[in-house]
């Protein structure tokens, strides 16, 4: 487990996870080049400054084929482009690092569309297993606003609140 918060690597080594201290903004996993068969990210990317860094380490430390799971919450979500018609922040969107703003944005730096994200995957490297749009709890307030979230995430997972794509590492 790569993390650079303390408290969230006492609960890997506590579950019996093998820990490592790292900063993905600039620093490098110390694993070697082509040793692990799965690397996962989630909801991680959109708290880091540096993205190409972790994405370009995951493709590092991936064999040829392996396999990259990436969540992370999508900027174009549907209830983010209404949001933005009416002039209100997205959800999950961060503006401060010191102010909380409005609620929920969790330090999120910057966010992805499923359309970026695929390209920024696609430049270092990775090709395309799945795509999927995930459901996430700010969706779950009634149940009608659930019910349509899992209809529109199905239907076009580029419309849900939080995206999971599926990578291989692909050959040269």
């Amino acid at each position: 487990a790569v993390d650079v918060d303390n408290i969230a690597l006492k609960l890997c080594e506590e579950k019996g996870f093998e820990i490592m201290k790292i900063d993905l903004n600039g620093e490098q996993i110390p694993l070697p080049s082509n040793s692990v068969d799965l690397c996962t990210s989630f909801e991680l990317v959109e708290h880091l400054w540096n993205k190409d860094n972790l994405l370009e380490e995951a493709y590092r430390i991936l064999r040829l084929g392996g396999v990259f799971i990436l969540s992370t919450p999508n900027l174009a979500a549907w209830a983010n482009r209404l949001l933005v018609l009416f002039g209100k922040t997205q959800l999950y969107y961060g503006t401060s690092l010191k102010y909380v703003l409005h609620r929920p944005s969790y330090s999120h730096i910057s966010l992805y569309t499923l359309d970026l994200l695929i390209k920024h995957l696609n430049a270092v490297g990775f090709r395309m297993l799945m795509v999927k749009g995930l459901m996430t709890a700010a969706y779950r307030k009634t149940s009608f606003i659930s019910k349509l979230t899992v209809f529109l995430s199905r239907i076009r997972p580029s419309l849900a609140p939080d995206i999971l794509v599926v990578a291989r590492k692909h050959e040269g």
